[in-house]
């Protein structure tokens, strides 16, 4: 780590969005940085903690080259995650979601976690940074080495391959890279859990957030309420839908760990398991 830190540090918990593959979910904070992050599953070791500890924690950033937080909004009944900068020059789009979040999944695609980003320049020109530091645990740096058109990072047992259709190059324990965007002009990104990267495209990193987005929209067609505050719910039922923990139906209390309850407070419990309490209402 650099002793200035290339994200915006503890943001309060509201500046985040969430997205979800209803296995593990991660947050995403409104300067473009995913800041949590634990796999493969909801209960399993961080690989991206910034949330708890700036320093230590592990991150993922793209957005613009300056840290600045941007307006976050959902795909409409989806859980697709898109932050927006506008500036006086240009305006900046980056796109966020966890893949194939579908209750049954082909066999031998079970244990796969892919977080999928997009970072497109909708108007004018822009300047974009990248940046990947993973960290396991807070303890573990990455071994980060060249495959393919992409690199694999060996934490420990866990391995990560990661993908960008733009030009990153790996420096120590991290990924990096600037971009000069102008209108049209858009970077893929994929980071998939135990998965060699050389695998993805373009072409496929399309065809995948299309067919999440379709599970998304199918699921949400589904809710027939048509009463007042009818966007709310759908957000809220939307929310619940992404921590249900797909392969056991069971409701997860929420994908952090660590945060009080109240600031200043004793109680930082390990929300991320089914608790009965709240299970049965």
């Amino acid at each position: 780590m650099t002793d200035v830190l290339p994200f915006l540090p503890y943001p309060p918990i509201e500046q985040h969005g969430v997205i979800g593959d209803r296995r593990t979910a991660a947050l995403v904070a409104a300067d473009g940085t995913i800041d949590w992050l634990c796999l493969p599953n909801y209960d399993g070791a961080s690989i991206f903690g910034a949330l708890l500890d700036a320093e230590h924690g592990g991150f993922w950033r793209i957005g613009p080259a300056t840290p600045t937080a941007g307006r976050q909004r959902y795909l409409a009944d989806s859980n697709v995650l898109i932050t927006t900068w506008e500036y006086e020059g240009g305006t900046l789009e980056v796109t966020d979601a966890l893949l194939w979040p579908e209750t049954s999944r082909p066999a031998g695609d079970e244990e796969r976690r892919v977080v999928l980003r997009r970072v497109r320049c909708c108007a004018g020109a822009v300047e974009a940074a990248f940046q990947l530091v993973p960290r396991r645990d807070f303890d573990t740096a990455a071994v980060v080495t060249p495959s393919g058109d992409g690199f694999t990072l060996k934490l420990a047992e866990a391995t990560l391959g990661l993908w960008a259709s733009g030009n990153v190059t790996a420096a120590g324990n991290a990924v990096s890279g600037t971009f000069t965007l102008t209108s049209g002009d858009e970077i893929w990104a994929v980071l998939a859990w135990q998965e060699s990267p050389e695998a993805w495209s373009i072409e496929r990193a399309r065809s995948a957030l299309d067919a999440s987005v379709a599970y998304w929209h199918a699921w949400s067609a589904g809710l027939t309420y048509t009463g007042p505050r009818k966007e709310r719910i759908l957000r809220s039922a939307l929310t619940v839908h992404l921590l249900s923990f797909a392969p056991s139906g069971s409701l997860v209390a929420a994908p952090t760990t660590s945060l009080p309850e109240r600031i200043g407070g004793d109680r930082n419990y390990d929300y991320r398991f089914a608790w009965v309490r709240d299970a049965s209402l």
